[in-house]
C-alpha cells in the first residue's frame, strides 16, 4: 500500500510493528492517516458486536456503516483473509496424534492445562482469541503456561522448542517453512477420504463435517444453557423475579439461610438441565463417534 502511494506521487511515512488495537487508537486520535484494517477486527474487537454468520459483504457493509459514524472511511476492500490459527510441530502432531482442536483441547486436559503456548498480545486479548478458544473446546491453560509476545514472533517459540503450540497467521511463511501442522478441526485425512469417495463439498459438509462437530456444538450448547441459568438469577435484582430472589433477598437482609436455598436451587436446575443436554448429545452425536469416544476412555 504504500509504495502504491508513493507511485501516485503521496510523501508517505511507514509505521509498522503496530498491533491492531494501536492501529485503531491511532486512527481514531488522527495519528495516523491510513491503514489496512479487518473487518472481522473491528466488529468483534472494537466495536464489541457479535459474529452471527454474516458473509464477507455483509461484514463490510456493517462495519462501513458502524465506523461511517465515527468519521472512518473504509475503502473498497480487497478480500484478504489472514485468519489466526493454533501451529504445533509435525513431530508433536505425530507422536501425540493432534491433528484437531477438539485433539489439542484433550491433550491440554491430559496435561492438566499445563502446556506451553505462545500468543500476542492482541489474540491474549480478544474474546475471541485464547479465552474463546478455550470455553468453546472446554479446556483451559494455566497461567503460567502461556508467553505473549509481540505480533510476529510467536513463531520464535516453537522454533526454538520453548512452546508446544502457537498462535500463528494463515499467511505466515514460517508454516510452510519448518512444516508445522495447522490444527483444524475436522482431520484433513477424512475429508479426503470423502472426496476420494466422490462426495460433493455439499455432501462433505452434511455427512462429514457437520456429524463430526455435533459434540462440540452440543457442549457449547450445554455450556450456554449452564451460563444462562446461572445468569438469569441476577435479572432477579431489576425485579425479574427467578430463583435469584431469595438469594438478594438473603443479601439485604443478612439472612444466609435464603442465600444458601437461593443458590442451592439454581445449582440443582443447572446440574438437571446439563444432565438433560448430556443425554441429548449421547442421541445426537454419531454412533461411530460413541464408540470411538468409549475406546479411548
Amino acid at each position: 500500500m504504500a509504495i502504491l502511494l508513493e507511485d501516485r506521487g503521496y510523501d508517505v511515512e511507514l509505521k509498522t510493528g503496530m498491533s491492531s488495537t494501536v492501529l485503531r487508537e491511532a486512527m481514531e486520535n488522527g495519528s495516523l492517516d491510513l491503514c489496512m484494517d479487518y473487518t472481522g477486527t473491528q466488529w468483534l474487537s472494537y466495536t464489541g458486536h457479535e459474529f452471527k454468520g454474516e458473509s464477507p459483504e455483509e461484514m463490510y457493509r456493517k462495519t462501513s456503516e458502524s465506523d461511517g459514524a465515527q468519521g472512518l472511511i473504509w475503502l473498497d476492500p480487497i478480500w484478504c483473509n489472514n485468519t489466526y490459527a493454533i501451529a504445533v510441530t509435525s513431530e508433536f502432531s505425530n507422536q501425540n496424534n493432534v491433528k484437531t482442536l477438539s485433539d489439542f483441547a484433550g491433550y491440554v486436559k491430559e496435561k492438566e492445562g499445563e502446556v506451553p503456548f505462545a500468543s500476542d498480545f492482541e489474540f491474549y486479548a480478544r474474546p475471541d482469541g485464547i479465552l474463546g478458544l478455550q470455553l468453546h473446546y472446554d479446556f483451559a491453560f494455566t497461567p503460567d503456561s502461556i508467553t505473549t509476545v509481540l505480533p510476529g514472533l510467536t513463531f520464535e517459540y516453537l522454533v526454538k522448542g520453548r512452546s508446544t503450540a502457537a498462535m500463528v497467521f494463515g499467511t505466515d511463511s514460517a508454516v510452510v517453512k519448518y512444516n508445522w501442522v495447522v490444527l483444524q478441526e475436522v482431520d484433513p485425512a477424512i475429508i479426503e477420504a470423502g472426496r476420494g469417495m466422490g462426495m460433493s463439498e455439499q455432501q462433505i459438509l452434511v455427512k462429514v463435517k457437520l456429524p463430526l462437530a455435533v459434540p462440540v456444538i452440543m457442549a457449547g450448547l450445554r455450556q450456554a444453557i449452564v451460563m444462562n441459568i446461572g445468569i438469569a438469577a441476577i435479572g432477579s435484582y431489576i425485579g425479574a423475579g427467578g430463583l435469584g430472589q431469595p438469594i438478594f433477598r438473603g443479601i439485604a437482609n443478612y439472612r444466609v439461610d435464603l442465600i444458601i436455598v437461593g443458590a442451592v436451587f439454581v445449582s440443582l436446575l443447572a446440574i438437571i438441565m446439563d444432565l438433560i443436554m448430556g443425554r441429548v448429545e449421547l442421541i445426537t452425536t454419531p454412533k461411530g463417534l460413541r464408540i470411538r469416544g468409549r475406546s479411548n476412555d
